[in-house]
């Protein structure tokens, strides 16, 4: 049996190449969206990051000037201030607005929620759909009536009867005095200032957290107290960032790999790589031409280079993907690259993200240098110590049993592998911590940061592709090996910090 592309070879070429063309104008324009600016944000994150380290190391080296000063430069605490007073300039305007409002607030909140802010709301309504509308909402089995409904009885028990009935009550009411196409314009003026002032108040709120955040970071990284556990913090995000911008980076090198000039026009009449090509060798010789007459009449020759190098490195694209195999091979690539963009994070949810993760390990700290007797007594917490070495000891053992070289495991025995493992890890973090007062041995600082390196690096790979998340198990074995190896270079020094069944 024959197949039409094994008849004429030429149309499965020109069938693969169309759909190199179309992959790859899908993976530009998600180059040219979002992930351009993630990336920009994160480079310049990563910028300032490295900045703010090397003025704190500076410092500690050779200490000259304001330390707080310098910091609120660097980390343009300054901008962030002049954001915070126009935003809360804003905010009491919106809030002087709704001063004026025909209902009370929360009354207008209800209105909004239930008809909208924008002006095909309510200015559409007559007066008796509009109250038919409102007595019909506790009794609506719409989820979004459902929730409006929710949210008022959080306010109490038969709050969100009240405030409906108040509403009509109060508008009905006004009707007597004013005619509806008056009274629907108030109340939809009246919407547009509460969805106003609901959304300056948490710009200014959300800006004001960040400010009062910057702050307390300042404070920490200036004193002497804090300033070294802060850099960590700082040097663990770092890490993580720069991972990120390998990832984005990846995703735009192959768009950038496999650019053409003509991957980018939209309607095509015919998709030949081989017309392509021919097409692209005469344009060469028409811009080189071009650039010699300009060069004659002294005319600037800056854009028809650029377009010159473009036009050369299309064809050399071209040149390549005309080889055996290699447009299955590009469009391959491209498909994993489009597939890794759907999955990646945005910046704001790799911040977000890092931040709940040195939040619950700063937690997990506090509890446990908190002003307790355990903190304040060394023995007792040096008891909680020995019982964590011993049940890591017996956490290991079990490990053993679970994990034998060779063995076929079940997702229940990986499971409970990986729960093990977890526990483990949490063990040694409180033991770390319970040793802090202790000299430290010569490798532990380095382990304490490689772990946090390892629990970063798979926080971020969850539910990224499997190329991304075998990346990440192959980076996380590696230096589970290298902890371990530190760790027995130094039981070998110190015998006594081991963790053994033997006791």
């Amino acid at each position: 049996m024959w197949s039409p592309s094994q008849k004429n070879p030429s149309k499965g070429e020109n069938e693969r190449y169309a759909r190199f063309i179309g992959k790859h104008r899908d993976l530009r324009n998600v180059i040219g969206g979002v992930l351009t600016v993630d990336l920009d944000r994160a480079q310049r994150e990563l910028a300032k990051l490295e900045q703010i380290i090397q003025i704190i190391e500076e410092h500690k080296h050779q200490p000259s000037g304001d330390l707080r000063e310098k910091l609120k430069t660097a980390m343009e605490y300054g901008n962030l201030t002049e954001k915070l007073k126009s935003e809360k300039l804003r905010a009491e305007e919106a809030a002087d607005k709704i001063t004026r409002l025909p209902l009370s607030l929360d009354e207008m909140k209800l209105l909004s929620s239930v008809f909208g802010s924008e002006d095909n709301g309510i200015l559409y309504l007559s007066p008796e759909k509009f109250f038919e509308r409102l007595e019909n909402l506790q009794a609506s089995t719409n989820e979004g009536d459902q929730k409006i409904v929710a949210k008022l009885e959080q306010k109490g028990q038969g709050e969100a009867n009240r405030i409906i009935q108040d509403v009509i009550k109060h508008i009905k009411e006004d009707l007597n005095r004013t005619k509806w196409d008056e009274m629907k314009f108030l109340l939809s003026d009246g919407i547009k200032n509460v969805a106003n002032y609901s959304d300056k108040t948490q710009i200014y709120n959300k800006t004001l957290f960040m400010h009062s955040k910057m702050d307390a970071e300042i404070t920490q990284l200036s004193s002497e107290k804090t300033s070294q556990s802060s850099i960590g913090r700082l040097r663990q995000k770092k890490a993580a960032i720069s991972e990120y911008i390998q990832e984005l980076e990846s995703i735009r090198h192959v768009e950038s790999k496999y650019f053409t000039a003509l991957t980018t026009t939209t309607a095509r009449a015919t998709t030949s790589l081989e017309s392509d090509l021919k097409a692209i060798e005469k344009t060469i010789k028409e811009c080189k031409k071009d650039i010699k007459e300009a060069k004659k009449e002294k005319q600037s020759t800056k854009f028809l280079l650029l377009r010159l190098k473009e036009l050369e490195s299309s064809k050399k694209v071209l040149s390549s993907l005309a080889k055996k195999g290699k447009l299955e091979k590009a469009i391959e690539e491209i498909e994993d690259a489009l597939t890794s963009s759907q999955k990646v994070k945005h910046f704001d949810d790799v911040l977000e993200e890092l931040d709940k993760n040195i939040s619950e390990k700063e937690e997990q700290k506090a509890l446990l240098m908190s002003d307790s007797p355990l903190s304040n007594k060394k023995e007792e917490r040096q008891t909680k110590f020995e019982q964590n070495k011993r049940e890591i000891a017996k956490l290991m053992a079990s490990l053993d049993a679970v994990k034998v070289e060779g063995k076929i495991i079940t997702k229940e025995e990986k499971k409970k592998w990986e729960d093990i493992e977890k526990r483990i890890d949490k063990l040694m973090y409180e033991n770390d911590l319970l040793k802090s007062d202790n000299p430290p041995k010569s490798n532990e600082e380095i382990i304490h940061n490689l772990k946090d390196s390892m629990r970063i690096t798979l926080a971020l790979s969850e539910g990224k592709d499997k190329k991304t998340q075998e990346k990440a198990t192959s980076y996380f074995k590696s230096i589970k090996q290298t902890i371990k190896e530190m760790r027995e270079e130094d039981e070998n020094l110190n015998p006594d910090h081991g963790y053994s069944l033997k006791k």
